[in-house]
């Protein structure tokens, strides 16, 4: 967290000297991409900051190790890549251990 204040204080301070520039109009499907992904990579941040001060840490820790798995589903469903067969059993492995962990 602290890391992102000093990026963003880094990035207002380039701002303030430069000034703001256009993005051109062919760029601005890749500025809007980048927007979205700091907005929802500061919202995971706030999330799990939440999520161990007020839950289990033991369940937040094996959830948030589950994130190769997403990206792995992110890829096949946004890019059409294809998963090999290990991926799909650990996919499947990973996903029955957190229901396992979760059982009381």
């Amino acid at each position: 967290t602290t890391g992102q204040v000093v990026s963003l204080l880094l990035l207002l301070a380039v701002v303030a000297v430069r000034g703001p520039r256009r993005v051109p109009r062919a760029e601005r499907p890749a500025a809007a991409a980048a927007l979205l992904v700091g907005v929802t990579g500061a919202a995971a941040v706030v999330l799990y900051s939440l999520a161990v001060r007020q839950g289990l840490l033991a369940v937040v820790a094996v959830l948030t190790s589950l994130y190769p798995a997403v990206t792995v589903l992110l890829a096949a469903l946004l890019l059409h890549e294809r998963t090999t067969r290990t991926q799909r059993v650990g996919m499947a492995v990973a996903v029955a251990a957190v229901g396992l962990i979760a059982l009381p």
